[in-house]
């Protein structure tokens, strides 16, 4: 199935962070949940390297970073009722053409045990980090700071861009 995907301008922001709280009700049923809030944010989208969206009207999006060189995916959130639709694919397939010329590689941190996190990661080509750069050991500091290691555990993985 092929859905329009491309970056998300400023004013495709305003309806992003409704996806991403409907898009983490899928995790309750594995007993995680959760602060509460929309933790995607205006600013943080504004403060993004890139934000792509997918669908139209917009079903999913995912957020990207520059860390140590490298891109890094913030996060993935495709609206509850349209997941497993190949929307999660597309968005990172268009992220890899979008981007495979200006970074060398992609990273991430997410769910080591949950189908649609690190397995999802792996069939795209992405593979689990053993050592972490500066930038990524900061970012696993905040997570575990935050409680993300107490649902679950984390892994960061890594992929080479074309």
């Amino acid at each position: 199935m092929k859905f329009p995907v491309g970056r998300a301008s400023p004013d495709d922001f305003v309806s992003l962070p409704d996806i991403e709280e409907r898009s983490d009700h899928r995790f309750a049923d594995l007993g995680i949940h959760f602060a509460e809030g929309q933790p995607t944010d205006l600013a943080t989208l504004s403060r993004a390297y890139a934000v792509f969206v997918i669908g139209e009207p917009i079903a999913g999006f995912a957020m990207t970073e520059v860390v140590d060189d490298c891109l890094h995916l913030e996060a993935i959130h495709i609206d509850l009722d349209l997941q497993g639709q190949g929307m999660g694919s597309a968005l990172l397939e268009e992220i890899f053409r979008a981007e495979g010329e200006h970074f060398a590689a992609i990273t991430l941190v997410t769910f080591a045990d949950i189908p649609w996190n690190a397995p999802f990661y792996a069939k795209h080509g992405f593979r689990v980090l053993d050592e972490l750069s500066p930038g990524l050991s900061r970012i696993r500091r905040r997570e575990i700071h935050n409680g993300l290691d107490q649902l679950g555990r984390r892994v960061v993985m890594r992929r080479a861009l074309p």
